[in-house]
């Protein structure tokens, strides 16, 4: 009876454990799921944040810095060049003569980064791409994006009223969906009054100050994708 009663308690015990064994493995191939879940969410949500940057570093380099800016800049060189007397292509004063008080609006896609906020930072796994992902867009991004946006409306209320003294008459005309200057208002060597070369000191200042800052975005930019693609090799 003993004998029975201890084999009993045997198998009892045996059965436990093979059910306790059970559940821990349940558990353990459970949380491995949800960890490869998780991994391939974050990945998915690295990636559009990539996709994103890789866009945003295109726009600003070739839109706003090679093609506005640039274009803006050559305006200005090409007016110093004339109050200097060594320039005499007059045929592209008018072209020149409408960029140089071109402003340029700040556009980032944040979309991405807004998505994986809503859903938890803690998603991203690497504390440090977390942190500087953290850093980009909540510290560097907004400052960058408040001194451009501080520097353009600061030299829009410098110009405004000496824009007036140029353009308020003058013609304009639509050539291939682009708006082009026939005339301005002063006649003759208007880029030797007073006015207009406070107007194009202006201008410079505009463009040194915005294309600094935007490189200042573009290196924070180039950083952090590379920071993220690194996590997703």
């Amino acid at each position: 009876s003993k004998n029975k009663t201890g084999r009993y308690f045997k198998y009892a015990i045996g059965e436990i454990l093979l059910v306790v064994i059970g559940i821990l493995l349940a558990l353990q191939i459970n949380n491995w799921n949800e960890s490869k879940k998780d991994r391939a969410y974050e990945l998915k949500m690295l990636k559009e944040l990539s996709i994103a940057i890789e866009e945003d570093l295109k726009y600003t380099e070739n839109h706003i810095l090679d093609f506005r800016t640039k274009t803006a800049e050559k305006s200005v060189a090409f007016f110093k060049r004339l109050l200097k007397k060594e320039e005499a292509d007059l045929d592209s004063l008018r072209f020149y003569f409408n960029w140089i008080t071109y402003g340029v609006s700040f556009q980032i896609n944040e979309g991405p980064y807004q998505a994986l906020k809503s859903v938890g930072m803690d998603k991203i796994s690497n504390d440090s791409l977390r942190n500087s992902i953290q850093l980009f867009y909540d510290f560097l991004l907004p400052r960058n994006k408040q001194l451009i946006t501080w520097g353009e409306n600061d030299a829009d209320q410098k110009q405004t009223p000496l824009k007036h003294l140029f353009f308020d008459d003058a013609k304009f005309k639509i050539t291939d969906n682009e708006v082009r200057l026939i005339k301005p208002l002063v006649a003759g060597d208007f880029w030797l009054e007073p006015k207009f070369i406070e107007l194009l000191k202006t201008s410079e200042s505009r463009l040194r100050w915005r294309r600094n800052h935007f490189e200042y975005i573009l290196q924070d930019l180039n950083t952090l994708k590379a920071l993220i693609d690194s996590e997703l090799k």
